[in-house]
């Protein structure tokens, strides 16, 4: 199911996109619950259950400020997509080719015609798992910060109090339980340029993965200080456990058995809160008479619509963050038509209220993508369309061309994400 757009009346200098009547619109969003909401004009609309046996929600007559307009607003029963489907049978601009009575029974035969037709709406398996870390290999944080640690910093120059600013780290992690905040012990891992002198200096409290005989001066483990921080977690809060494939050691999904304290983690932290971790392929401190839980087949990553690159070339930071946005945005809606029944102002005059929230629903429409968007093409492409529409919305003056040229200009600056999700 797809929007279908609305032609403007000809000469229309006031209504602005109020349509043709009698039009029909629907389109269809990833699942929602349905909650009415209060007309923009005023007045309380007549709202009805609705439950054709497919979908159930509810119906709304009388909604538009200068069009009479019937709505349902309804999600499929047992299923994991919403419907909004809408009809303008009048309009200030047009006598109704219908009345109220017959565009009521055309309405009620439109209805009893919906229904999901295609392949099953895609459902992610229980078991699936998309890449979330922003490396290659474990191994490939570079260094982030002023002091010589892959990552973000690790606190040797007690730098660090009680709060872990945003950034990469490296430390050992107790995997949570839903909705608790992260254990976090901070270790340090030393570039390879400052592994040397660490090792001659000879005080530093080094850390030898299990197997192992003697330090890695290219992954230098340094953990002076065995402080634990408590660090609030997002509520979408990802977790991974890397995997050996081959010699490298590389991002696998999350295995919720395995004793996640011997084995040092990346930690990313965004605005105050942990959105994911990822623990290694080495352990530290492994007891031998703990039972382990055995390797099992791996499954691979869910697909995403990004681009991707052959098996055995290197995948940079920035294509493995916009792959993680892609499969995120999967299912984004990027139109949606929020003018239905506003009641426009005469060309040059301030907005109206009605008006006004449009414009600020249609700058904000993508609020829920925005925070969880980590490459510089998405966070780039949503911010240009945030401002074009909030530079409308400062502006706070209607002309007659005025919200169709920053419709466009917000559709252009979403263009590029889309063609390197699509």
């Amino acid at each position: 199911m797809a929007s279908t757009g609305f032609s403007i009346p000809s000469g229309c200098d006031v209504c602005g996109e109020v349509p043709h009547s009698p039009s029909f619109e629907v389109i269809a969003i990833p699942a929602e619950s349905p909650e009415p909401s209060p007309s923009p004009c005023g007045g309380p609309p007549a709202v009805i259950e609705f439950d054709n046996g497919t979908f159930a929600g509810y119906r709304v007559n009388g909604v538009g400020c200068d069009a009479d307009v019937d709505e349902v607003h309804a999600t499929e029963v047992g299923g994991s997509f919403s419907i909004f489907v809408s009809m303008v049978y009048s309009s200030v601009d047009e006598a109704p080719d219908l009345d109220a009575g017959q565009a009521a029974v055309v309405f009620e035969s439109m209805l009893a015609t919906i229904g999901w037709t295609g392949a099953p709406y895609p459902v992610a398996p229980a078991d699936a798992w998309y890449p979330i870390f922003p490396f290659e290999t474990f191994s490939d944080v570079p260094q982030l910060g002023t002091e010589p640690v892959l990552g973000t910093g690790c606190g040797a120059d007690g730098s660090i109090g009680d709060t872990i600013p945003d950034g990469i780290w490296s430390g050992f992690v107790d995997a949570p339980a839903a909705g608790e905040p992260l254990s976090v012990d901070l270790v340090c891992i030393f570039t390879p340029a400052a592994a040397a002198g660490v090792i001659a200096d000879g005080t530093a409290s080094i850390l030898i993965p299990d197997g192992a005989d003697a330090p890695d001066p290219d992954f230098l483990l340094v953990n002076n200080n065995e402080r634990e921080r408590t660090v609030p977690t997002s509520p979408d809060l990802q977790l991974r456990d890397a995997v050996f494939q081959g010699d490298a050691c590389v991002e696998g999904p999350f295995i919720p058995e395995a004793d996640h304290t011997i084995y040092q983690a990346w930690f990313n932290i965004d605005g105050g809160q942990a959105t994911w971790v990822v623990w290694g392929c080495d352990s530290f401190g492994f007891d031998p008479s703990e039972p382990q839980p055995q390797p099992q087949p791996q499954p691979q990553p869910t697909a995403a619509p990004a681009p991707t690159v052959a098996p055995t070339a290197p995948v940079d930071a920035e294509e493995a963050r916009l792959l993680a946005d892609c499969t995120i945005l999967q299912f984004t809606v990027w139109e949606g038509d929020q003018f239905i029944g506003v009641e426009y102002p005469a060309d040059g005059e301030p907005f109206t209220d009605s008006l006004r929230e449009a414009i600020a629903v249609t700058r904000d429409f993508f609020s829920f993508e925005v925070p969880q968007m980590q490459s510089q093409l998405a966070i780039g492409a949503f911010a240009q369309y945030y401002a074009e529409w909030d530079s409308l919305l400062q502006a706070g003056i209607y002309t007659s061309t005025n919200i169709g040229a920053v419709t466009d200009a917000g559709l252009a600056a979403l263009a590029p994400l889309q063609a390197a999700c699509s």
